[in-house]
């Protein structure tokens, strides 16, 4: 049921923050499942849709963890590497925003 649920408000909202939460939402559900590679896809397919600094660089170290529970050591890798980088965004717009 959760997932019907899911899929339904990505199928509403193709793009944006309510679907990259949504879609974030799921992996987190297959990491729960167990399906770490599943779980994996999902964080790696928001980094790859949103561009949010609020949101991306959380993607991509989820993304790193299903990945690595996965098995995927040089992936995940890659993608801590990506959040790394992901990070000086999501400050500087912190900083903007008067959030320090």
């Amino acid at each position: 049921m959760r997932d019907e649920k899911l899929t339904a408000l990505v199928a509403l909202q193709p793009e944006g923050r309510v679907n990259a939460e949504a879609r974030l939402l799921a992996g987190e559900v297959q990491l729960e499942r167990g399906n770490f590679d599943d779980a994996g896809k999902a964080f790696k397919g928001v980094a790859l849709l949103d561009d949010d600094p609020a949101i991306t660089p959380r993607a991509l170290d989820k993304a790193a963890v299903s990945y690595r529970q996965a098995g995927k050591a040089e992936q995940a890798d890659r993608l801590s590497a990506r959040a790394t980088r992901a990070l000086p965004k999501l400050r500087r717009r912190l900083k903007i925003m008067g959030v320090t």
